[in-house]
């Protein structure tokens, strides 16, 4: 009301309460994944339904370090640089209110192939029987071996091969 008696009514017609976080989501790499590449491809989504995406807000780290990333308004791609290993990424965001909903994810990479040594018969030496025995020492740093992909090749052909003990120390066998 003024000093002349003039008033308004001012009417509210509707306010909402939005105590929820946004929905964040890793659509890439799947969790748990072994990846052949030092470079993965890191995907997030991301929305909300009330008071809407503050993408200023959003934060993303991989092995505790904190990435300089400029989010979309639905969500983000990168492809980092990491070592072999295991590796975890958690990311946040926020929407307009301050509701923050944080994901995490791990995934491992292994993109060095296995190695294989021959121990029998020497490299270069000479052996007096038409069958000898060949053995070899397989071993993988990261994913383990896959016994069930090992073939033996003798001069261009495909022989037979027994596989006496996969895996080795900390390598998980097929």
């Amino acid at each position: 009301v003024d000093v002349l008696g003039h008033a308004e009514v001012v009417k509210v017609s509707s306010v909402a309460v939005d105590e929820t976080p946004p929905t964040i989501a890793f659509t890439q790499p799947a969790a748990n994944a072994v990846l052949n590449t030092a470079t993965p491809i890191i995907q997030l989504s991301y929305s909300d339904a009330g008071s809407g995406i503050d993408k200023d807000t959003f934060t993303i780290a991989i092995d505790g370090v904190p990435l300089s990333v400029l989010a979309d308004v639905s969500g983000i791609t990168i492809t980092p640089s990491v070592g072999q290993g295991p590796h975890a990424v958690t990311a946040s965001i926020a929407d307009r209110l301050g509701n923050r909903r944080s994901v995490s994810l791990s995934f491992f990479v292994d993109s060095i192939p296995p190695q294989v040594t021959m121990t029998k018969p020497p490299n270069g030496s000479y052996v007096n029987v038409k069958r000898p025995t060949i053995e070899g020492i397989a071993s993988d740093y990261g994913s383990g071996l896959n016994t069930s992909s090992i073939t033996m090749r003798l001069d261009e052909s495909a022989v037979a091969a027994q596989i006496a003990s996969p895996g080795g120390p900390g390598i998980p066998g097929a």
